[in-house]
């Protein structure tokens, strides 16, 4: 058992010295562009973070500040994974990952976001990256809202309150935007 052991030990140390591990890498930027929320067009600013492991997955955040209806803020976690071009310096990638929105009647709102762009290198570990986001928001625009009602009931000024209530619905997001990453 022992002698199994001591081979086995061997074989993984033998293995791990001769595996080359790549590290991981900092990616830190921004993008801005035009976007489409339920039919409205807008701007927006969007500062990103990414953390990509073994040069071809990463995790990253983006925190999205929109102009269109009502200002939304949209949070955005995903999983990023890089495809390989042989002799090439263009990193191709898609991404997905789950979005939640502010700042929305009814928020939080939540949904799914699917993306694709490039990392189109400019300079030492500086790179352009256009891309496109898009996916459906769940939930928004939904809720009660008062409002007072008044007359006059006998010759006195009567007041009553009700509400409206209104359904929520699935609304899509699209986006088209340029962006800047850095590579720390």
């Amino acid at each position: 058992m022992r002698r199994y052991l001591m081979a086995v030990a061997v074989i993984i140390a033998v293995h791990v010295g001769t595996t080359q591990a790549y590290s991981q890498q900092w990616l830190l930027g921004g993008s801005m562009g035009l976007s489409l929320l339920d039919g409205t067009a807008g701007f927006h600013i969007t500062p990103a973070a990414e953390l990509v492991f073994n040069g071809t997955m990463g995790v990253g955040t983006e925190f999205s500040i929109n102009t269109q209806y009502g200002v939304p803020l949209f949070w955005y976690p995903y999983f990023k994974y890089y495809f390989g071009v042989p002799g090439s310096k263009l990193r191709p990638y898609a991404n997905a990952g789950p979005v939640m929105t502010f700042n929305t009647p009814n928020a939080p709102s939540f949904g799914v976001l699917f993306g694709a762009g490039v990392n189109i290198p400019i300079a030492n570990r500086l790179y352009i990256v256009p891309d496109v986001q898009f996916g459906p928001v769940f939930g928004v625009g939904g809720g009660e809202y008062p409002f007072i009602l008044s007359g006059y009931y006998w010759g006195y000024q009567t007041y009553g309150l009700t509400s409206f209530s209104y359904p929520s619905s699935t609304v899509f997001a699209f986006s088209i935007r340029g962006g800047i990453r850095y590579e720390l």
